[in-house]
């Protein structure tokens, strides 16, 4: 990540499986200038994200699917005024249940700011928390295929 980072035009940062595979990631103050999307997907080897203040000052949209030992989210988040969306998929439930604790308060005073769960479960049933009626409105806008058939 140090040298990603400091890329001042990148705007949209997808890491998917193998591209990053060790246990630590850390994103520093100043990191990521200019993002505006970033993905994390099936980084198996995953256990602990840390986000520095300052870092992704312009972070719209995050993304975690199946980062399966992600122990949970990065309190730098919090810092990050710009961001609005933040979907979380195909994780374990005690992920889930660890950032539904953290959020509830932070949501209060982050306006704006929309959390959804998706196929949180996986030995259950498939999941979908709002935490604004923004998100709600939105997902079902812009249902996508694999989701109609549980939700309608």
């Amino acid at each position: 990540m140090p040298t990603l980072e400091k890329l001042p035009y990148l705007r949209m940062f997808d890491l998917h499986e193998k591209a990053f595979i060790g246990k630590e990631m850390f994103c520093s103050a100043q990191g990521f200038p200019k993002l505006e999307s970033l993905s994390l997907i099936e980084l198996n080897n995953l256990e602990e994200w840390k986000v520095g203040e300052g870092a992704m000052p312009s972070l719209q949209r995050l993304e975690i699917q199946s980062c399966i030992q992600l122990k949970k989210l990065p309190d730098g988040l919090r810092f990050i005024v710009t961001l609005q969306e933040v979907k979380i998929g195909s994780m374990r439930k005690t992920f889930k249940d660890k950032v539904e604790e953290e959020v509830e308060d932070f949501c209060k005073v982050r306006h704006g700011l929309s959390i959804i769960f998706h196929d949180c479960e996986w030995y259950r049933s498939h999941c979908h928390l709002f935490y604004s009626a923004a998100a709600l409105h939105a997902y079902h806008v812009k249902l996508c295929r694999w989701c109609e058939i549980f939700v309608l």
